[in-house]
C-alpha cells in the first residue's frame, strides 16, 4: 500500500487527545486569578494609606462617634511621617485615633462708648480699638444698658479718633436698640467681646 504523501505519520497519542490540553489550562489560570484577586482582596492595608497630616475640618458628628477627621486632599503627604496613632501605635482594638480637644478661643474684651447710624441688619463700624487684625467681618458680642446681641463688623468708622470724645462701635440703629434702649439716648457705655 502506497502511503498518501498529506498524511503525516502518526506518533505518540491520537489527535483527539491533543484537544484536551487547552481546556485544562484554561481552568488552570482561571483558579490562578481567582486567588490572586481574592489574596489582593483579603491582604491587610498598609500604614502608609492612612492619611498623614489631616485638616482640622471635621465631618459633623451626628450621634456617631466615630473619631476619624475628613481631610481634604485625596492623597497623603509622603513628606510628612504619620503620627503614632496613624501608624497603629496607641490605638485599642482596631477602632479609630481619639480625637483631639479643641483649643479654648481666647476672648479679648474692651470697653468704650457706642454711637449709631441709619442702615439695615445687625451690623456695625469697627472704631480705632477694634480694628485689629483680621476684624473686617468679623462677629463680636456687644453688651449694653439694655442687653447683648452679636453683630457683625462690616465697615470701620473714624469715630472721633484720638480724642476724649472717641467711640470704641457704630452700631446699626437696629442693633443700637437692642443693646442701649431708645435712638434717642444717642451715646451709650459698652463692652465688646472677640476672638483675637
Amino acid at each position: 500500500m502506497n502511503p498518501d504523501p498529506l498524511q503525516l505519520p502518526q506518533t505518540g497519542a491520537p489527535t483527539e487527545r491533543r484537544g484536551c490540553l487547552f481546556p485544562l489550562l484554561f481552568l488552570v489560570a482561571f483558579w490562578l486569578a481567582i486567588g490572586v484577586a481574592i489574596s489582593c482582596v483579603a491582604a491587610p492595608r498598609p500604614a502608609s494609606l492612612i492619611p498623614a497630616a489631616p485638616t482640622t475640618e471635621r465631618e459633623p458628628d451626628l450621634g456617631r462617634r466615630t473619631g476619624a477627621p475628613r481631610t481634604l486632599g485625596m492623597f497623603p503627604s509622603p513628606s510628612v511621617p504619620a503620627p503614632p496613632a496613624a501608624a497603629g501605635l496607641g490605638v485599642r482594638g482596631g477602632g479609630a485615633p481619639p480625637r483631639p480637644m479643641a483649643a479654648p478661643v481666647a476672648l479679648m474684651s474692651v470697653s468704650g462708648i457706642a454711637s449709631w447710624y441709619a442702615t439695615d441688619g445687625l451690623s456695625a463700624a469697627a472704631g480705632p480699638a477694634l480694628r485689629v487684625g483680621d476684624w473686617r467681618g468679623r462677629i463680636v458680642t456687644v453688651t449694653g444698658p439694655a442687653g447683648t446681641l452679636a453683630v457683625t463688623l462690616a465697615g470701620w468708622c473714624q469715630c472721633l479718633a484720638g480724642t476724649s470724645r472717641e467711640r470704641l462701635i457704630d452700631l446699626s440703629d437696629e442693633a443700637f436698640r437692642a443693646i442701649c434702649g431708645p435712638l434717642s439716648r444717642g451715646l451709650c457705655e459698652v463692652e465688646v467681646e472677640h476672638d483675637r
